[in-house]
């Protein structure tokens, strides 16, 4: 369980990241989105400050009017309210009607007005200031003024309805002329911070393009929205700020409410996924998960697709080393050379062993191997199985028993070349691993029903024995090949046995005493096909090897070997020199398809795997080519994969059969009776 903590850590700290990601996008967007809608907001607001100044000097204007005129202006003058104070001031700063006389250093703009224009001012303590000039006489020397005290201007010029809002209308520079209630030191000091004040000075930069602009900052105080824009006509500015919360409104409680609620998932998510890491490493420790997981690890599956290639690969020259030995075997006459290729036959022939056991190995593990079931002889199975032991163990000087059951079934349906490679792998490590003595293979079963015979396969040695039984039996049912390796061997035929018996629905029993010997019995339920019984089998001994001689010979015979591995083309070419058959080459489907529109052959080797084009496509074209002059002639595939089913897939595809590499010269000379004209196939001469 511990193992997974790093896992659990790993999950949860992903989930974290990607919360964060996915909150900090989402403030971001909902962000700008309140920054646009702001800045119209502001644009609007601005709008209505200037009709609010508009309408003040308006008043202001219309009263000045009466005045140069000598006019009573008394009604004008005259507010009815103790928080605003109205008057007219000349230049020196004196009253000339009711009012208050003011100071120009508390209201420097004033001296403006006296020059004819019109200002707004702003006095902390006094209030907002709006004047307009008065002409007494020629000159403009006179102002007339109305005074907010800063109670009353906040509430008479407040431009937004929500008091979190903070409004205020600046100069151009920077000078407050409009403040908003409660507007003093301690509001002045929350407006210096330096957070506000990099945002203002964003806001400064975006106002040199546009009219308006908003921007989010973060601040000590919290979060807040700052905006500012310019007043349409005027020389002012529009400034301000509003707490996130207040312009998100009721956005702000979905947003809160979604990464509250997204915080709740990834912690449900984190337990969940946590859960079910503990819950996966329980089963994987059990056992029960162990079959998805090694359909789903993509690193396994890479190794077995390595494999699977790596031996499909090797086949390739092991055919030139199988071919080229066999020719040293034919032609030379010294009895050192040709013991020295018979040892080079036999290493070949491990090999090949060992590149077919990957191939199984490689198609087990990654789920696709199958068994292919057929009609069979058992007497059959049993000699080609003594004709390949026999000779290893009299080579060693062992004695070799056999045992057939003469009740035992002798038509069975199933996969015989499995049944053999049960029966081998047992047979082949008895030889290995027993030094004196001898090796007994025992072949018996039980018929169980009106169809179904237990076969059962018993191979006993004098050999060392095995310590650990349990031990042994155990890694080879999980197929560990690493546990299963031991002395002079891989562990992968052992392995694979086991694994080719529990799909047949069988078992393996292993009896062994250290130092005594072992006995290795498979058990395989097989279907029965006929009513045969093996009877007294009798042994033929394999006639003595001696030199080669070919089959036939066919001079009139010509042929095409297409293999894009020159190699291989002079094996094959080699080995039928003494059949005496004209062998044509090409190296490619595309050599194959010009040399068949220009002569004709009486059959053609095509091998599968060639770059451009391959052997399947080779032979589509050469069925649906016009010009050729083989047309009829019968294509046998060349290929490395030995697989069972292989026969099927080809002659499905338009071939007329398949010779796998390395090429077995029987076959190859059978495949060339099978197919050549019969009046083209003559006995070979006497020698």
């Amino acid at each position: 369980m511990p193992k997974i903590f790093p896992q659990i850590a790993a999950l949860v700290a992903l989930l974290i990241a990607a919360g964060f990601f996915i909150w900090v996008q989402a403030n971001d967007l909902l962000n700008a989105t309140l920054e646009r809608t702001l800045a119209k907001q502001t644009a609007i607001l601005a709008v209505a400050a200037e009709e609010r100044f508009d309408a003040e000097f308006a008043s202001l204007r219309l009263a000045a009017k009466c005045l140069e005129a000598q006019q009573a202006a008394q009604v004008v003058l005259q507010t009815g309210n103790e928080n605003i104070s109205v008057g007219l001031l000349t230049a020196d700063g004196n009253a000339i009607h009711d009012g208050t006389p003011l100071l120009n250093q508390d209201f420097p703009r004033l001296l403006s007005a006296y020059r004819g224009n019109e200002v707004v001012d702003y006095c902390a303590g006094k209030g907002v200031l709006f004047a307009v000039p008065v002409a007494l006489g020629d000159n403009a020397n006179a102002a007339l003024y109305r005074l907010y005290d800063e109670t009353l201007a906040a509430e008479s010029f407040k431009l937004a309805e929500d008091n979190d809002t903070r409004l205020l209308i600046q100069d151009g520079d920077g000078k407050v002329i409009v403040p908003y209630k409660n507007y003093g030191a301690a509001e002045k000091e929350f407006f210096a911070n330096a957070a506000f004040q990099r945002g203002f000075e964003t806001l400064r930069d975006k106002l040199e393009t546009q009219t308006s602009a908003a921007v989010y900052c973060d601040s000590p105080f919290g979060d807040f929205f700052l905006f500012a824009t310019k007043l349409p006509h005027m020389n002012y500015t529009l400034v301000g700020c509003v707490p996130w919360e207040s312009a998100a409104g009721d956005v702000a409680e979905i947003y809160n409410f979604m990464r509250v609620g997204g915080v709740l998932a990834l912690i449900l998510l984190a337990a969940g996924g946590a859960y079910l890491l503990v819950l996966r490493a329980r089963l994987e420790d059990a056992g029960e998960l162990r079959a998805a997981k090694l359909a789903a690890d993509e690193a396994n599956n890479a190794k077995s697709i390595f494999l699977a290639n790596m031996s499909h690969k090797i086949r390739t020259p092991i055919n030139a080393i199988v071919g080229m030995n066999e020719m040293i075997l034919r032609e030379s006459n010294s009895p050192e050379i040709v013991n020295y290729a018979q040892n080079t036959a036999a290493a070949a022939e491990t090999l090949l062993s060992l590149v077919n056991d990957i191939r199984d190995f490689s198609k087990i593990e990654s789920g696709k191997f199958a068994l292919a079931e057929e009609n069979y002889r058992l007497v059959d199975v049993i000699k080609n199985l003594v004709n390949m032991i026999r000779p290893r163990a009299e080579q060693k000087k062992l004695a070799f028993n056999l045992h057939v059951n003469p009740a035992a079934e002798n038509i069975l349906r199933g996969d015989s070349e499995r049944i053999q490679q049960i029966a081998l792998n047992f047979l082949s490590n008895a030889v290995k691993y027993t030094e004196s003595g001898s090796v007994t293979f025992s072949v018996d079963g039980e018929t169980v029903s009106a169809d179904t015979f237990i076969l059962s396969l018993s191979v006993k040695d004098t050999g060392k024995g095995i310590r650990d039984i349990p031990k042994l039996v155990e890694d080879c049912e999980r197929f560990d090949i690493h546990k299963t390796r031991h002395a002079d061997g891989t562990g992968l035929g052992l392995a694979i046995t086991y694994k080719l018996v529990h799909m047949m629905n069988g078992k393996i029993d292993i009896q062994s005493a250290h130092g005594e010997g072992s006995t290795f019995t498979a058990l395989i339920p097989q279907k029965i096909a006929g009513n045969e019984l093996i009877g007294v089998f009798t042994e033929h001994a394999p006639a003595a090897q001696g030199k080669y001689q070919p089959a036939f010979v066919a001079p009139a015979a010509t042929i095409l070997v297409v293999d894009d591995d020159e190699m291989n083309l002079l094996v094959t070419a080699k080995l039928l020199q003494a059949t005496q058959i004209k062998v044509d080459t090409a190296t490619s489907g595309a050599a194959c398809l010009k040399k068949l529109a220009e002569r004709h052959y009486d059959l053609i080797f095509l091998d599968l795997m060639m770059p451009d084009l391959d052997g399947v496509q080779t032979l589509e074209r050469t069925r649906a080519m016009d010009g050729n002059l083989s047309k009829n002639a019968p294509i046998i595939a060349l290929t490395a994969d030995a697989a069972p089913g292989t026969q099927q897939r080809l002659i499905d595809a338009g071939f007329n059969d398949y010779l796998t590499k390395p090429i077995d010269i029987k076959l190859l000379e059978q495949i060339l009776v099978d197919f050549l004209p019969a009046e083209k196939i003559l006995s070979p001469a006497p020698r």
